[in-house]
């Protein structure tokens, strides 16, 4: 049940759209619909009996029984074509009988004779010509009194009450048909909903990358507009759900990397759009708050944003490193966070993989480490090019970063077996944009969102 209330929150709009669409095919075919008048008249069945009690009470069982004969012959071919003639219709008789209906209440003697017709008045006016026909057409078939035979209880049917015009067509029922096209949409727009769920891959909860079983959720960074939009956490303002993430990541690091020592980490996506650069800067900030010297180094070459993000704007970096003798540090910019430095990506190149794969860039990096206590390596992701696994190979080990409604588990199935062909050890995962964490992340107001 809570499977299926999980699948409503994610699809509601597809529900939501199908019930329209059938709402408004509904109403569209109501209106192109020819409306339907029903206009009925009631006829009384009586028997000419004795006066005694045994003869009243025959006849009245004998006038039930010829009420069931009665309601064949008002739907019969022989009524229908002597009420044409009677009203001039410009039909045939078989037409007239199709929308002719007759009914009895059980246990009575009463015959209800409905005619449908485009025409309310029409609809009165054949109902009210048919039933006048058949008191004719009855008498006849009694016969005069000197023809029946002296077993046989005479019958006499009466109008009892004529039909007038309707005021209102029986179809299409429009209230109705709405009704019904809305509910139904919605049941077949939860089943597209739940279909589509079922085959839509994308992560949606936290649980979804842990039953990938590839290795540990080190973090649930939440859902944070400041954080989509490039923002830093600052840590020195309180404790707010994304700090507080960041610290959970920079702890549950300590731990991953005891036995190996990962002093240098890549940070890297199966594909764009899904936080690997706003998780680097910020687990890089996280580190400094703790009194570490930390460096970012941008090796996404292709579509660089840390060097943007903290500052270093317009100057050289990486690229520019590789193609010259100079020193790396020369290239590594201070930011304004006390203890974090940055390396930008530098100067357009147009071979990036055979850069990042130099020998150059793997020196460069060693002496990062030398010079500093983390160097942290934003990546391009995984899936687009081969830059990763490239750079990937300079660092003690990789962190994937997983974004709700953006990371396909196949891709990032892909990305993993792909670093791990590059034998480049696996850290962990850090789940972005967690929705169950994008409030109060602990206690007292100190822990609000941001």
């Amino acid at each position: 049940m809570r499977s299926l209330a999980a699948v409503f929150v994610r699809r509601w709009w597809v529900v939501a759209l199908v019930s329209l669409l059938a709402g408004v095919g509904s109403l569209i075919s109501s209106m192109l619909s020819t409306p339907e008048y029903r206009a009925s008249a009631r006829l009384f069945v009586s028997s000419s009996s004795g006066a005694s009690g045994n003869d009243l009470y025959q006849g009245g069982l004998y006038s039930q029984q010829v009420v069931a004969s009665y309601t064949q012959l008002l739907t019969g071919e022989t009524l229908a074509r002597r009420t044409v003639e009677r009203l001039g219709l410009d039909e045939s008789a078989d037409d007239l009988r199709s929308r002719v209906r007759a009914t009895a209440a059980p246990g009575t003697v009463l015959i209800t004779v409905t005619v449908s017709d485009e025409s309310p008045f029409r609809a009165a006016d054949i109902a009210n010509a048919l039933s006048d026909e058949f008191v004719e057409f009855a008498s006849e078939l009694v016969g005069s009194d000197s023809d029946v035979k002296a077993e046989v209880v005479p019958t006499r049917v009466v109008v009892e009450q004529h039909a007038t015009p309707p005021a209102t067509a029986a179809t299409p029922k429009v209230a109705r048909n709405l009704a019904i096209a809305l509910i139904l949409g919605g049941f077949v727009g939860f089943g597209l909903a739940f279909a589509v769920d079922r085959f839509d891959r994308r992560v949606r909860t936290r649980d979804d990358v842990e039953a990938l079983e590839l290795g540990p959720v080190l973090a649930s960074v939440p859902n944070d507009n400041g954080l989509a939009e490039g923002g830093v956490v600052s840590f020195s303002e309180g404790s707010s759900g994304a700090g507080e993430a960041f610290r959970r990541l920079r702890t549950n690091l300590s731990f991953v990397s005891v036995d190996n020592g990962a002093d240098v980490i890549a940070v890297t996506s199966s594909v764009a759009g899904e936080g690997k650069t706003s998780v680097t800067i910020n687990l890089a900030a996280s580190l400094a708050e703790s009194g570490r010297s930390v460096v970012v180094v941008d090796a996404d070459l292709r579509r660089p944003k840390v060097g943007e993000r903290l500052g270093a704007v317009g100057t050289v970096g990486f690229t520019d490193f590789l193609r010259s003798g100079s020193s790396i540090l020369d290239f590594v910019t201070p930011t304004k966070v006390d203890g974090l430095s940055v390396l930008p990506a530098g100067s357009s190149a147009p071979n990036p993989t055979e850069l990042l794969g130099s020998q150059r860039a793997s020196d460069g990096i060693a002496a990062l480490r030398d010079c500093f206590d983390f160097v942290l390596i934003d990546t391009a992701p995984v899936l687009l090019v081969s830059d990763p696994t490239v750079i990937g190979g300079c660092a003690d080990g990789v962190v994937v970063v997983a974004r709700r409604g953006v990371s396909d588990m196949k891709n990032i199935g892909s990305s993993v077996s792909q670093l791990s062909m590059a034998d480049i050890p696996l850290l962990g995962f850090v789940y972005n944009g967690d929705l169950s964490t994008s409030g109060a992340y602990g206690y007292g107001e100190s822990y609000s969102s941001v």
